[in-house]
Order: structure tokens, then C-alpha cells, then sequence
């Protein structure tokens, strides 16, 4: 159970401490730092891809750490894709190393140094945050962070005199914006005041961007990115890459976020680069004769396309044309969101749009702040 520093909440103290009173932990001095430079990763695959080698699962462990922690007996109801990990060090030391060496639990969790010592590879060890927690036990817990799985390797990483070990820290998405430096929501924020088009459009929680197009109900209700987990996935007319971030944290194997405003791509670009999402943005004109080839010089091919809001935008000339170009070299399928006048926007007009092209399937899924939004498999 690891304590985290009270200052957190207010002028962001990033380096979280143990609490130094339960089970093995109280032989153990460890702090991490989770400012976030550049290391952060999606729960969804991370998480699987870790336990995929354990016996046991995440979900079964976070209910473990209720019943013992907590005395709740509870069924995790974990939404791996509202989470995020960051990726960071753990600093260790021995806090009461005779009293440990008396533990029974010593043989045991202690036998593995030799590994340590010989230099091999481990996974790191995973701690969550109290907030997700909070989340599907719906009680108060105390401001620590728990140890999920890896009290085994600290205790033997300690006996064969390490001070360092690869970390893993479970949090909410939302909470990420509370980890970033000052300097780089200050970069954020500068290369956003350029733009003069649609400010503040997209809302991006993660770095504390509030905007008009918010990321709630829109990608908790209405859609489901859950299939573009391990997938190649481009959004065209992305602005600063909501919806690219949303398929980054369900798995996404690489996103392409093109847009023609330059200054939104230069802002998404940012944010790629300070939470470490690997998201490429690029300027794309979709008037150009030039457009299939400069989509073709950055993605030859890809699985899934996200296209939101931009069939009938006034700035492409002849929307049919890059339309059906994006169709034809979409492996899979596509997310589709038509725009918000509702004397023009009618399931007939996009039965219109769809229908030349033959779809497989075409699932209407609602409406994201007035537009229509669907499904759509070739």
C-alpha cells in the first residue's frame, strides 16, 4: 500500500511514496515519480499482453485487493480502455531489513536474487491508483496506491541489492492531465491559441483541453472502439486527434490522424508527443489532385477508418471523390458520423451516400450531439 502525497491534488507532487504499514510493505521504503514524459500506454494490450503470461488475471486480483484491503467482496467491473499505465521506476530500499530476514514469507520471496544478480529481464511490477478502485467498488478508499503484482520481485530485487525496478502505475484516464509538467500544458496550450478555426473544438480530457465535441457520451455511449484493438486505423478530418486518442487507449496497433489545418495537426502532434501515444498527424488537403498520393506516402494500407463530420463540410470541393478513394482502400470498415442539420442530415440522405458502395453491413449507432453516427463493415 503505498501513500500518496497529500500535495498531489493542488501543485502536483508526482512522486508517490510507500505507507509503510501492510504486509510485506512494511519492510520496504519505494517511491515512483509518474510525471509523464512520453510514457504513457493504453491498459487495453499492455495489461492483457502482462497477464497473459501469469496465472491469474487483472480481474482477479483486483478483487483480491477489495477482499483483503477492503472486506468487499466485489465483481471488478474494469473497462480497460477508460484506463491508461504509466510506464515509469520504482525506487526501493530496505526500511527494516532484520525484521524482514525473520518474515516465513523470506525463503520463499527472497530465492530469485540470483536472477537479479545474473542480469536477467523481469516484467515490470504493477501498483494502481486509489481513483480506479473508487471506480467499480464504489466506497471510499484511502489516497494510497495498492500493490497489484510483483511484491515477490521488490523483496528478491532488495536481497540481491537493486535500488531500481520498472514500473507500472494503473490510472484513469482523466487523472492523466494531473501528471503533466506545467511546461509541457503550457506547449499544449500554445499550440492551440493558434488556432483561429473551430477553437477549442475537440475536448481531450488527458491534457486538460476542454472544447465543443466532448468525449462523453460520445465514445462511452455511442461508440465502441473496441474492435480496432491491434488494428491500422486512420482518421481523416481528425482535428487535434480525439478520436485517434480514443483508439489508442482500446489497442490500436498504429494511428494516422490527417486533417488539413495546420495548426490542429501541429497541436495533436504535440499531445502525441508528451503522453507518448505514437499517433502520426499530418496535413492533409483533400483538394488537391495530388490527395491520393499524399495520403499513400504516409499509409499505404489500413484496417479501420474513422470519418466524423466532414461528408458535407463546405471546405472539400468534391467530398465524393476523396470519399470513395478512403472506401476503397479501407481493408475493414469504417465510423461514420454525418453532420448536424437535421432538414438535410436524414437516414435517406446517407442511405444515398452509402448505397453505391455496397456495403456488408451498416449499423446506426445514435446520435453524437446531433449527428448521426454509424458502423460500418465492407
Amino acid at each position: 500500500m503505498y501513500r500518496i502525497n497529500q500535495t498531489l491534488f493542488s501543485q502536483p507532487e508526482t512522486v508517490l511514496k510507500q505507507q509503510q504499514f501492510n504486509n510485506l510493505e512494511k519492510y520496504v521504503n519505494l517511491e515512483c515519480d509518474l510525471t509523464i514524459k512520453g510514457n504513457v500506454l493504453p491498459a487495453v494490450g499492455t495489461l492483457e499482453d502482462y497477464f497473459n503470461k501469469e496465472d491469474i488475471s487483472i480481474f482477479d486480483l483486483f478483487r483480491i485487493i477489495a477482499e483483503r484491503q477492503f472486506k468487499r467482496k466485489v465483481t471488478p467491473d474494469i473497462k480497460l480502455n477508460k484506463l491508461a499505465v504509466i510506464k515509469t521506476t520504482a525506487k526501493i530500499s530496505f526500511k527494516d531489513k532484520e525484521s524482514w530476514r525473520k518474515d516465513p514469507l523470506f525463503s520463499e520471496y527472497s530465492k530469485y536474487k540470483d536472477n537479479f544478480t545474473n542480469g536477467d529481464v523481469f516484467t515490470p511490477i504493477i501498483l494502481t491508483h486509489p481513483g480506479v478502485l473508487k471506480d467499480y467498488m464504489f466506497t471510499d478508499v484511502p489516497e494510497f496506491l495498492y500493490q497489484v503484482d510483483g511484491m515477490h520481485r521488490v523483496m528478491s530485487a532488495l536481497e540481491a541489492g537493486k535500488t531500481e525496478l520498472e514500473c507500472y502505475v494503473i490510472v484513469r484516464r482523466m487523472d492523466l492531465n494531473k501528471y503533466l509538467r506545467p511546461m509541457d500544458k503550457d506547449a499544449i496550450n500554445a499550440f492551440g491559441s493558434t488556432c483561429t478555426w473551430f477553437p477549442r473544438y475537440q475536448e481531450i480530457k488527458e491534457v486538460g483541453l476542454r472544447g465543443q465535441r466532448v468525449q462523453e457520451p460520445r465514445y462511452t455511449e455511442i461508440y465502441d472502439f473496441s474492435n480496432l484493438k491491434d488494428k491500422v486505423v486512420v482518421d481523416f478530418g481528425g482535428n487535434l486527434g480525439q478520436a485517434a486518442i480514443e483508439a489508442y487507449f482500446n489497442g490500436a496497433k498504429k494511428i494516422y490522424n490527417f486533417d488539413y489545418q495546420e495548426c490542429v495537426i501541429n497541436t495533436g502532434a504535440k499531445i502525441s508527443e508528451i503522453l507518448g501515444l505514437g499517433i502520426v498527424n499530418n496535413t492533409i488537403d483533400f483538394n488537391l489532385d495530388t490527395f491520393e498520393k499524399d495520403v499513400e506516402d504516409i499509409v499505404k494500407e489500413w484496417d479501420w477508418t474513422i470519418y466524423q463530420a466532414i461528408y458535407r463540410t463546405k471546405e472539400i470541393i468534391d467530398v465524393n471523390k476523396s470519399f470513395t478513394y478512403i472506401v476503397e482502400n479501407t481493408k475493414e470498415g469504417m465510423y461514420f458520423e454525418g453532420n448536424g442539420a437535421a432538414e438535410i442530415d436524414t437516414p435517406e440522405f446517407y442511405d444515398n451516400v452509402f448505397n453505391p458502395f455496397n456495403f456488408k453491413e451498416i449499423n446506426y449507432l445514435g446520435h453524437s450531439q446531433l449527428r448521426p453516427a454509424y458502423k460500418i463493415t465492407k
